[in-house]
């Protein structure tokens, strides 16, 4: 029988610890997954930890018992992490939820000079966080939470080595290229990073900035125009095949 899932924020890292539950979390396991007193659920964190455990109810207040340390997953491996500039309304929080499901671990909110960001105050993004946990709650993977930070500019972030969607100069996603550079990265323990652009594309001296930093760009066919949610579900999804065969 498969067992419902429940998140911590709390190491899980020995038996026979109970750990609380917040108050969110608790209304999820009583009134959306009707659980009860004494049920077995399987535990997860944000680290990549997962466990089963027995749920304790009591009064208004709820706890999981560690029973069983599960194995760590094969993802521990293969991080992945996506930034862009954050989209308007609930195109956002679907990219989200398939985010998850692809097992992207990092989203950033990438500000860049042609972005418009949308709903990118703190209050929003504890929304997408919450999203990003409810979404992996409800998979029966092993993957780990999507991890969504604050806004960061590129200038912020390591670029050296990065992917980015472009189509002027670029290989094909389909290169054998691809293959070799996350092979790169991979002997240098250095996780993918993919960048998307805004609708109106990265400006001239941020593409100058991105050559200069040996990123890799990468065009999803030369005959169309995708979204944004549409070509980082794409080169996301590619990456992790390449990863998954590494």
């Amino acid at each position: 029988m498969t067992l419902r899932r429940l998140f911590v924020d709390a190491p899980l890292s020995e038996l026979g610890v109970e750990i609380p539950l917040d108050q969110e979390e608790l209304h999820y396991a009583i009134h959306v997954l009707r659980l009860k007193d004494q049920s077995e659920v399987e535990v997860f964190n944000n680290i990549n930890q997962v466990a089963n455990a027995v749920l304790k109810l009591a009064k208004k207040q709820g706890f999981v018992w560690i029973q069983f340390l599960q194995p760590m997953s094969h993802y521990k491996n293969t991080q992945l992490t996506l930034a862009m500039p954050f989209i308007k309304g609930p195109r956002m929080e679907w990219l989200i939820e398939k985010l998850v499901e692809l097992g992207v671990t990092k989203l950033i909110p990438l500000d860049t000079e042609y972005a418009q960001l949308y709903q990118c105050n703190e209050e929003k993004l504890n929304r997408y966080r919450r999203l990003a946990v409810s979404a992996i709650r409800q998979s029966q993977g092993s993957q780990i939470p999507l991890v969504i930070e604050s806004i960061q500019s590129m200038k912020s972030l390591n670029l050296k080595g990065c992917i980015y969607c472009h189509p002027e100069n670029a290989v094909s996603c389909l290169s054998s290229t691809i293959n070799t550079h996350l092979t790169s990265l991979q002997q240098l323990n250095q996780p993918p990073l993919i960048l998307i652009g805004p609708e109106g594309g990265f400006a001239p001296q941020e593409l100058q900035y991105l050559k200069n930093q040996d990123a890799l760009p990468v065009h999803l066919g030369w005959d169309r125009i995708l979204r944004a949610e549409t070509a980082a579900l794409l080169i996301c999804g590619l990456v992790r095949l390449y990863q998954e065969a590494l």
